[in-house]
C-alpha cells in the first residue's frame, strides 16, 4: 500500500543519509543554498493568512475565503477542502492531545468550528462571541487543570474571552471574562494563573483563570502592545510598535527588563522599530524589529547579534528549523510584506570559557510570491517550509538535495515492485 511504500522509501533516505555522512568523515560546510525546489498550491479564493503543522505529512491553510485546506506535503495534493466559514478565518488551533487530529477554527463571522481533519466533518460550533473571533490560544495543563479534556480560551472584539474544555463527547464554556482594554485586542498569552492581554494602547491586562480578578501591568512600554511569547523560567515577553521588548515574571506579573528601548520611535506614522514578532527556540529569543531581527541569549537577554535591514519591508513572520545535519544549527527563515523569504544559518555552540561562536549568514531570497506574506512555516524537519500571501497561494519551499535523493529512492521501489509483481505472476 502507499503507506508502506512511503515508510520503506524514508527508511531507505535514512540509511543513504547515514551512509554519506559516514563515509565523508568531516563535516561539510552547510549549503549556501537549501530551498532550491518550490511548488505553488492553489485552492484559495481570497488572501492565505494561516498555516498550521498538522503532523510529519500533512498541514492546513486557512484565509479570507473562509476556506480550511488540508495539504499533503509530499505531493501538494489538496486531501480536504473545507468551506469553513462565511467569512474570514482569523485563528487556528490544534486539540494538543495524543493522536489528536482536531483542529479549531475562529471566525469573523463570530463562530468557533471543531474540525476533524481525518475527513472534514464539524463537531461542533461554538457561538458566544457577539463580535469577530480575534484569536485562540491553549491553556497549559498547570494553568487550568481539568479532570480530563483540553481547554483552550477565545477573545473577540466584542471584549470578551471565553474559558472552554474539549473532550472528544462535548465543548464546555467553564468561564467568561469581560475585558477592560478601551483600544482593540492584539494578541493574548496565559501565564499561570492569569490571561495576559496586549492591545492598541501601551496597558497590559491580567486576567485570573479562577475568579473576577484583573490587574493592570506596570509596563514601561510606550505605545501598542503587538507580541507576546512564553520563555523558559517562568517568564514571558511582550513587544511593542515603540520598539521596546518587556521581560516579565510570569508568576508575579512584575516587569524585569526592558530592551531596545528608544526614545524616537516613530516618524510620520511609520514605526521604524515596531516589535512585529517574538519567537523563542532553545535558549533563545528572536525579535523582528520592523525590518530587523535581533537574537538574544537566555537567561541573561544580552544581545547576540542581530540582522539589519535584513528586509526591504516589516518583517511579518519568523520561523526555525534545526539542521538535521549538523549539531548547534538553526536555519532561522524570515518573510515580509516585500513578498521574500530569506533563510539564515545560525550556528551556536560553546566552547571553553564559556564563549559563543556566531555565525549569520544569509542565503539569496526565496522569491516566488506577488504579494505580502503573512505566514511562513516549518512542514518537515529542514527539508520542507511552506509559505502563504496576500496573492492567494501557498508555496513549498523544497530542500532540493533531499527531493533528488527521495525520486530516486522512490523509482527504485516502483522497479523493484514491478520486478516482484513479474516474478510472481510468472
Amino acid at each position: 500500500c502507499d503507506t508502506e511504500r512511503m515508510s520503506l522509501v524514508a527508511r531507505l533516505f535514512a540509511r543513504s543519509r547515514e551512509g554519506t555522512a559516514a563515509a565523508g568523515g568531516a563535516r561539510e560546510p552547510v549549503s549556501t543554498r537549501k530551498f532550491t525546489e518550490m511548488q505553488f498550491l492553489r485552492g484559495h479564493t481570497d488572501i492565505v493568512r494561516h498555516l498550521l503543522k498538522v503532523d510529519d505529512t500533512k498541514f492546513v491553510s486557512a484565509g479570507d475565503d473562509g476556506r480550511i485546506i488540508v495539504w499533503q506535503h509530499t505531493t501538494g495534493q489538496a486531501l480536504l477542502t473545507i468551506e469553513a466559514h462565511s467569512l474570514p478565518v482569523t485563528c487556528l488551533m490544534l486539540v494538543e492531545q495524543p493522536h489528536s487530529h482536531t483542529l479549531i477554527s475562529g471566525s469573523a463571522d463570530k463562530t468557533i468550528k471543531v474540525w476533524d481533519l481525518n475527513n472534514g466533518f464539524c463537531n461542533g460550533v461554538l457561538d458566544k462571541h457577539k463580535g469577530s473571533v480575534i484569536s485562540l490560544t491553549p491553556i497549559p495543563r498547570h494553568c487550568f487543570s481539568p479532570s480530563n479534556g483540553f481547554c483552550f480560551c477565545s477573545a473577540g472584539s466584542d471584549g470578551k474571552i471565553y474559558v472552554w474544555m474539549y473532550t472528544p463527547s462535548q465543548i464546555e464554556n467553564v468561564k467568561a471574562v469581560e475585558l477592560k482594554e478601551n483600544e482593540k485586542l492584539n494578541c493574548l498569552l496565559v501565564v499561570s494563573p492569569y490571561v495576559v492581554t496586549g492591545s492598541g494602547g501601551s496597558l497590559m491586562f491580567g486576567y485570573h483563570l479562577y475568579d473576577s480578578m484583573f490587574r493592570i501591568l506596570q509596563s514601561n512600554h510606550k505605545d501598542a502592545v503587538r507580541c507576546l511569547v512564553t520563555l523558559p523560567n517562568a517568564l514571558f515577553a511582550s513587544g511593542s510598535i515603540d520598539g521596546s521588548i518587556g521581560i516579565w515574571d510570569a508568576q508575579n506579573l512584575v516587569q524585569l527588563l526592558n530592551l531596545n528601548a528608544t526614545e524616537v520611535y516613530a516618524d510620520h506614522g511609520i514605526y521604524l522599530y515596531s516589535i512585529n514578532v517574538l519567537l523563542t527556540f532553545e535558549n533563545f529569543l528572536v525579535a523582528a524589529v520592523y525590518n530587523s531581527f535581533h537574537i538574544y541569549e537566555l537567561p541573561k537577554f544580552n544581545q547576540l547579534c542581530a540582522a539589519e535591514n535584513a528586509h526591504s519591508c516589516a518583517i511579518t513572520t519568523i520561523a526555525y528549523c534545526s539542521a538535521t545535519l549538523y549539531p548547534d544549527t538553526t536555519f532561522l527563515i524570515t518573510a515580509s510584506e516585500d513578498a521574500e523569504i530569506k533563510v539564515w544559518h545560525f550556528s551556536h555552540s560553546r566552547k571553553k570559557g564559556d564563549t559563543m561562536l556566531l555565525q549569520l549568514i544569509d542565503q539569496p531570497a526565496l522569491q516566488g510570491h506577488s504579494g505580502a506574506i503573512h505566514t511562513v512555516a516549518q512542514i518537515f524537519l529542514d527539508r520542507v517550509i511552506a509559505s502563504c500571501s496576500s496573492d492567494k497561494f501557498v508555496i513549498l519551499w523544497k530542500d532540493g538535495d533531499y527531493q533528488r535523493e527521495f525520486r530516486n529512492n522512490l523509482a527504485a521501489v516502483h522497479v523493484a515492485d514491478r520486478e516482484t509483481n513479474m516474478a510472481t505472476n510468472g
